[in-house]
């Protein structure tokens, strides 16, 4: 169980004991733990002199030593960073940095470009803190209602770590696709994330001489994993370059590589292009999956891939911070609902319940929501007290002290306890391991075919893995026929790269449901026949 110390603590730890040690490796560049914590420690100091109910603070940075030492110094001072990501629209990083109500920003040496735009249409004075490498002379003068601050500005200071770390109030926020056509936000405290890192620990069993890989963006929460799993161990993470996410197999050669961590589609995409033949990664002892459905042929693969790795598939939403199932993969696995590997049990401390939609506990075999219990379970929805009663409940029959994350996704448990993943009951989808609203593409669908008769449907695989995101939209409303690239290119301005439709289809007509709403689910049925046939 979590001790109640702050997640910094683990990283903090790992620079007295292994100060010379590789903590992280960027494009061949290694900084130690000695150095990452001091650029750490500047970065605090920069916030010591901040009001105190500026709590929340912006990292917009990606893949950087700048972005991982924001991370580490917006801790070390007690506050909540809020993960902007510069690749994404900066209608979207507004959004969030407006519902976070975060007044300082921190960037490294690529941001200047991204906080123009994203600095456009905030109201509010903001704190910049940005390296020393980074020109933003253009922005002050853009606007200067800001402060902009350079962390060599602020002066040649012995930098100790602090005595006390606080560890009330969240450690991150996270924001996560929103069925009202805006990005939702999880608080997530450091109680919630230190229970994962307890877990991880024992489960895992990372060492001070693995290399780890670092797949994902800070913007996603299993991006969490990468960090302070690794940093707990006095591990090396090895920062995986954008240009090798989806095709990582050079890479893992590379970097030597003994603990991968991706979304279960990079294996699909390996094995399409003839790049995961046997024994590719004989270095590999651990190899996590997560964030989609692992169908049983790309677990197969991957362990003919990696013979010497042990494979695990996870499950978490964000509500439960990062993962919080497993299930331990083996050759010849006859387990499967679907073709998919099963998400397993619940980590030590955490409960599952698989109900109805009464919230009564259905019978072992029988389909139902799932629901979770425990010390990850975070306490509910940033500035949203209505979806929090909506998503956090009491079970009927089970401890009235216990709240309960209902997580809208269909699982059945087998007669061993261990349970799969049959889909989602609402619309939402994960696609490239992000977490996806549809109606979240809907809203971006409306605004660039300029109607309301606008659908975004996913189509799968048989494994039930979201392979494209289509958009439907109702022909000769509002002028005429659009034009398909036209409208997919002002998706791009709307969302991130993974919600933006694969193609945008016009049809004459959408049908309804009963209750007078545009029918999805028909739709999808006639998407995903068509694509059947071709």
């Amino acid at each position: 169980m979590h001790t109640g110390e702050s997640v910094a603590a683990g990283f903090i730890r790992a620079v007295h004991r292994w100060p010379n040690r590789a903590a992280l490796e960027i494009g061949g560049q290694v900084t130690t733990y000695a150095e990452l914590g001091q650029y750490a420690l500047a970065v605090a100091d920069g916030l010591r002199s901040i009001p105190d109910d500026w709590v929340q603070v912006g990292i917009i940075a990606r893949r950087s030593r700048q972005a991982y030492a924001a991370v580490l110094g917006v801790l070390v001072t007690g506050r909540t960073f809020v993960p902007l990501d510069p690749s994404q629209p900066p209608t979207r990083n507004q959004q969030i940095l407006r519902s976070s109500g975060a007044r300082v920003i921190i960037g490294d040496e690529q941001s200047p470009a991204a906080l123009g735009d994203l600095l456009d249409d905030i109201e509010s004075d903001c704190l910049i803190l940005l390296p020393p490498a980074a020109s933003f002379a253009n922005l002050a003068h853009r606007f200067p209602r800001h402060q902009f601050v350079s962390l060599n500005d602020l002066g040649d200071r012995d930098l100790k770590w602090p005595q006390e770390i606080p560890t009330y109030g969240p450690a991150y926020l996270m924001f996560t696709s929103g069925s009202s056509g805006a990005p939702k936000g999880v608080p997530v405290n450091h109680q919630n994330l230190g229970a994962y890192l307890s877990a991880a620990r024992v489960l895992f069993g990372l060492q001070p001489d693995d290399r780890v890989s670092g797949f994902f963006e800070l913007t996603f929460d299993l991006g969490m994993h990468d960090l302070f799993v690794t940093w707990q161990a006095g591990a090396c993470l090895c920062v995986v370059p954008p240009t090798s996410l989806l095709v990582p197999a050079k890479f893992i050669k590379e970097r030597q590589l003994s603990v991968w961590f991706s979304v279960p589609s990079v294996i699909f995409l390996l094995q399409r292009m003839g790049r995961l033949p046997p024994n590719s990664f004989p270095l590999l002892r651990l190899s996590l999956f997560c964030g989609e459905p692992l169908p049983l042929t790309s677990a197969e693969a991957w362990a003919v891939a990696a013979p010497n790795s042990v494979v695990e598939n996870l499950y978490g939403p964000t509500e439960a911070t990062i993962a919080i199932t497993r299930h331990r993969f083996h050759r010849a696995e006859t387990k499967t609902v679907r073709q998919t590997a099963p998400i397993g049990k619940p980590f030590p401390h955490h409960r599952v319940a698989v109900v109805d939609e009464e919230l009564v506990e259905v019978s072992r075999g029988d389909a139902g929501e799932l629901c979770l219990q425990g010390p990850q379970i975070t306490e509910g929805y940033w500035w949203d007290p209505a979806l929090t009663e909506r998503k956090f409940v009491f079970l009927p029959g089970m401890d009235s002290s216990d709240i309960w994350y209902r997580t809208g996704d269909r699982v059945v448990a087998d007669e061993d306890g261990d349970l799969h993943f049959l889909g989602r009951l609402d619309t939402q989808i994960k696609i490239h391991g992000h977490r996806v609203e549809l109606e979240e593409i809907d809203s971006a669908l409306r605004q660039a075919a300029g109607t309301d008769f606008a659908l975004a449907v996913a189509v799968t695989d048989d494994g039930g893995l979201v392979r494209q995101i289509v958009g439907c939209v109702v022909a000769g409303m509002h002028g005429g026929k659009k034009n398909e690239i036209e409208m997919i290119n002002k998706c791009r301005n709307l969302l991130p790269d993974y919600m933006v439709p694969n193609r945008i289809v016009q049809v004459s007509n959408i049908s309804r449901t009963p209750t007078g709403k545009l029918d999805r689910a028909s739709l999808a049925e006639s998407l995903q026949m068509k694509s059947v046939k071709k």
